[in-house]
């Protein structure tokens, strides 16, 4: 009946016939013993797959948490405010190269190169991953060349954002108004730049570092260096920012401290901010608060207000990191920032003590 079974039964079965049938030697012949090494490294070898009994269990290595951020690279210092490279040497992605030569942003390079609006040395592609240089190739986006020397140089502007702008892009913003648009700040600074910069270069790409909503007024950062701005909002730099906050009538003890005990967001988050003072700076603005987080969710102050069952009246942000504008500067002002002022918005030294 074994014979009948499977094949790895059929050879079992055999090996137990011919140990039983040949393992005794004739007679008059002595029986040559196995050796004894193999034995043991057979011994061995299936001794090792098993654990002694009462021996411990190895330890496994503790489970990875959600909720670890990874932090961001750390900001190339000898590249702010310098000149990059004018010619980037080695094959990248096509909408990679368009994007970083500051025509549009890659999503929308993607849809350039769907439709059919960018070629490679005279042929259409409609694949974004497709590999060009452009120290070699002839990349021709809606009839205009793409240059390795386009957006070449980083800039960084401190805006005091006036009532009313939204912090967006005409590619992302609903019924865009392009006046109304916080980048269009920088338009009496772009064309001086483009008086200056030769005719082939297209001017850079802004957007804005952050979003302050509409209602909303103060500092806001903007710039075309896209490491620089994901290190400031990026949650590992632990940058706090300020608001000065405008009530409908002078606060009592118990709704500061309400104020200070948090409240949860739309997403069903709790969050805290890290200091509510009162501010006695203006003698004739009694009502006026300063609120520090840590976060920066969407419409967290404000949201932070209505829990506290308090009427704001304006908000304003005076304060990012180590950045703090200066209370004089006029709403529609732009501030070029330096080296040093860029390096003191990431210091945390510079935040303490600002």
């Amino acid at each position: 009946a074994g014979w009948q079974t499977c094949e790895g039964e059929s050879l079992c079965c055999w090996m137990i016939f011919y140990r039983t049938t040949f393992s005794q030697a004739p007679t008059g012949v002595t029986a040559v013993p196995r050796p004894a090494r193999l034995q043991c490294v057979q011994a061995s070898a299936f001794q090792a797959r098993r654990r002694p009994a009462g021996a411990e269990k190895k330890p496994e290595a503790p489970p990875v948490s959600d909720k670890r951020q990874s932090k961001p690279p750390p900001v190339d210092r000898r590249r702010i405010g310098k000149d990059a490279p004018n010619a980037p040497s080695g094959l990248q992605r096509l909408n990679k190269a368009i994007s970083t030569a500051g025509v549009c942003s890659r999503r929308a390079a993607d849809e350039l190169i769907f439709e059919g609006h960018v070629k490679i040395n005279g042929v259409a592609v409609h694949e974004p991953g497709t590999r060009v240089d452009l120290g070699k190739d002839k990349v021709i986006v809606k009839g205009k060349a793409l240059t390795p020397q386009i957006a070449s140089r980083r800039f960084y502007f401190a805006i005091n954002k006036p009532k009313g702008y939204i912090c967006s892009s005409l590619a992302t913003a609903p019924n865009p108004r392009p006046e109304r648009l916080v980048t269009s700040l920088l338009d009496p600074w772009l064309r001086e730049w483009r008086a200056r910069a030769p005719a082939a270069v297209l001017p850079p790409r802004f957007f804005t570092v952050g979003r302050l909503d509409a209602q909303s007024v103060g500092l806001i950062f903007v710039t075309n260096d896209g490491e620089w701005a994901q290190r400031v909002m990026h949650p590992s730099s632990n940058l706090t920012k300020e608001y000065c906050v405008t009530l409908e009538s002078r606060p009592r003890l118990p709704d500061l401290q309400r104020l200070a005990a948090g409240a949860a967001m739309e997403d069903g988050t709790w969050v805290t901010p890290v200091s509510v003072t009162l501010d006695d700076s203006v003698a004739s603005k009694p009502n006026r608060v300063r609120i520090v987080v840590a976060e920066g969710r969407n419409r967290e102050v404000r949201n932070l207000v209505a829990a506290a069952g308090l009427t704001l009246r304006t908000l304003r942000r005076t304060r990012i990191g180590g950045y703090r504008l200066d209370p004089g500067v006029p709403f529609g002002a732009v501030r070029e920032l330096s080296v040093r002022d860029t390096r003191r918005v990431l210091d945390r030294g510079a935040q303490d003590r600002a």
